[in-house]
């Protein structure tokens, strides 16, 4: 069992290398980070979601989360607003050139993996799908918090 939990942890490293924002072929992915682009897609995912949920799905402190959101600010992705419901509450704000760039980001690396996976059956599309679907939700219920212990 250790192996194949070695194998599989090799695996995902290679993975995150392929997939974190570096680069494809050449093309650089602008001037965000890796985590920078994991928080414009949570963003772009939600309706002006508080920094709140954006720490916790980043799993960083609230002081990690304010500093990735003036770093998209300063970058001109992103903006701060006040909730409408409760004015205590910042919520964050994708910009024009924040959604063009999840979009764009998303495109490319959709792409890169239609392009990657294009000779492969429906079904090894399918099981890949369902063990990917698999790992990323025991990875969240074991939460990244167990790694540091």
């Amino acid at each position: 069992m250790k192996r194949y939990l070695c194998d599989i942890y090799e695996s995902l490293h290679e993975l995150t290398w392929y997939f974190g924002c570096q680069d494809i072929n050449g093309e650089c992915c602008g001037d965000i980070s890796f985590v920078e682009y994991r928080a414009l897609r949570k963003i772009s995912q939600e309706t002006n979601p508080p920094i709140k949920l954006l720490k916790d799905a980043l799993n960083v402190t609230k002081s990690g989360a304010t500093r990735i959101i003036d770093r998209l600010e300063t970058k001109g992705y992103a903006v701060r607003r006040h909730s409408h419901k409760d004015g205590r509450i910042c919520c964050i704000e994708l910009t024009e050139k924040g959604k063009f760039t999840v979009e764009e980001i998303n495109n490319r690396y959709a792409s890169f993996l239609g392009e990657s996976l294009k000779d492969k059956e429906l079904q090894t599309l399918s099981n890949i799908n369902n063990t990917l679907n698999a790992l990323v939700s025991a990875l969240r219920q074991q939460g990244l918090g167990s790694i540091r212990k």
